[in-house]
């Protein structure tokens, strides 16, 4: 009778352990997730998109960084500390290169070393044509920073 009294204490002890970490891990793992395809969205540009898609764009970018966010971006001299406006910025000069561009973030693996960070290692890939029309494959491994700030997650490194 104990050792059924203690196993079923264990059991429930492993259900309970389970649904907390359901209940508040998982869903800070899909913020954080969902920040990585807003991200792949806002940055994406279809043949044809209107002027005021991209601004739209634009400000979803803005809105997923923090006020001041380390940059360092090895393919090119972009590194540094930047506000959510110059990433903007930077963003639409780097759009205005393309014709049609798709970003897509894969093998996305989220570690929360402490309360309210999440470090991210994933794989992203641009494929699209170039202004030009010359066809464009770039895949790199990132790695990030995010905070989650007043609620949100955003992206600090």
């Amino acid at each position: 009778m104990v050792n059924k009294r203690k196993i079923l204490i264990g059991l429930a002890v492993v259900v309970a352990a389970f649904l907390l970490y359901n209940f508040f891990f998982k869903d800070e793992e899909e913020a954080v997730r969902k920040q990585f395809e807003v991200l792949a969205e806002s940055t994406s540009k279809e043949p044809g998109e209107q002027p005021l898609i991209a601004i739209q764009k634009a400000g979803q970018i803005g809105s997923l960084f923090a006020d001041i966010c380390r940059l360092k971006v090895t393919a090119t001299s972009f590194s540094g500390e930047y506000t959510p406006k110059e990433i903007i910025d930077r963003t639409i000069m780097a759009r205005a290169s393309f014709a049609q561009a798709t970003i897509k973030f894969y093998d996305v693996n989220i570690d929360f070393p402490i309360d309210g960070v999440a470090n991210v290692v994933a794989t992203v890939r641009l494929t699209g044509k170039s202004s030009r029309e010359k066809d464009v494959v770039d895949t790199h491994e990132i790695e990030a920073i995010l905070k989650k700030i007043d609620g949100d997650w955003l992206f600090t490194e």
